[in-house]
């Protein structure tokens, strides 16, 4: 069996849908927390100086969620079955990563001019209306694959850190992470 160790910095961010993802697997994984400080002191030591990584075996280094989770997807059975069904899940993640962009310098006195319409704007309206033209109650196909974890990670962080009730007008992306089938 594979051992797996996540990278990453002491919080939850980009790394938090990786775990959740191999949580469902029920895969066993080492959750290493950096240090901010003691990781940009290192960071220009390493081959790929970004977090989050995953090691496979102490041998196989990949980073960025996204590759991390398309992998990951593809190696336990939650990616699509087909080309059209994967690009979509791709495009869907990579507007995730936008929006981690959009909330990098993130101040709390900035979070009802940025992060809030970034959230209720863009995000909540995307996938809303992706899982309303999917309606299967996953982003993208009839089962769940690797970017449904990313997505309700996201949609978490957005409740975290956001107004309690953010995404109450988008009833399918809070159903997506808190309904029958769980991810959180």
């Amino acid at each position: 069996m594979p051992k797996f160790k996540i990278h990453y910095l002491n919080l939850r961010g980009r790394a938090e849908s990786i775990r959740l993802l191999l949580n469902y697997v029920q895969q066993p994984f080492e959750d290493f927390r950096e240090n901010f400080l003691e990781f940009t002191k290192a960071k220009d030591k390493l081959p790929l100086p970004h977090l989050p990584k995953l090691t496979v075996d102490g041998q196989f280094e990949i980073c960025y969620t996204s590759v991390i989770l398309a992998y990951l997807g593809e190696k336990f059975g939650l990616e699509s079955d087909t080309a059209e069904e994967k690009a979509l899940c791709m495009q869907l993640a990579q507007r995730i990563n936008d929006h981690f962009e959009y909330i990098k310098p993130f101040l709390p006195v900035l979070a009802e001019q940025c992060f809030w319409p970034c959230i209720i704007e863009d995000f909540g309206a995307v996938f809303e209306r992706q899982l309303e033209i999917n309606n299967t109650g996953y982003l993208v196909g009839d089962k769940i694959t690797w970017v449904d974890f990313y997505a309700a990670s996201f949609s978490d962080l957005a409740l975290t850190y956001g107004r309690e009730d953010m995404l109450d007008r988008f009833p399918r992306v809070l159903h997506h992470f808190r309904g029958e089938e769980r991810i959180f």
